[in-house]
């Protein structure tokens, strides 16, 4: 698992955001984000074929507080940038 990092221009809404990459399709974004207390978290999706959307490992989360060093998703680490 891989995580980058940047910090939201909006104000009033100061979310820390990163990307996660290797999240199993298998997880839920609500499993994901109540295992590592994300504020907000989004798979991203792609298309194939041009008609139908396929899920990938990659998910957008944002935290209001620093963003940790290292997530927990399930026995899964992964550090974070």
């Amino acid at each position: 698992m891989e995580y980058l990092s940047r910090v939201s221009e909006r104000p009033g809404n100061l979310l820390r955001r990163g990307i996660i990459f290797g999240v199993s399709v298998e997880l839920t974004e609500q499993e994901v984000a109540a295992e590592i207390q994300a504020e907000t978290l989004r798979r991203l999706a792609r298309w194939k074929g041009g008609r139908d959307q396929v899920k990938t490992v990659t998910m957008i989360v944002g935290f209001k507080e620093e963003i940790p060093e290292y997530v927990y998703i399930g026995c899964l680490r992964g550090r974070l940038n």
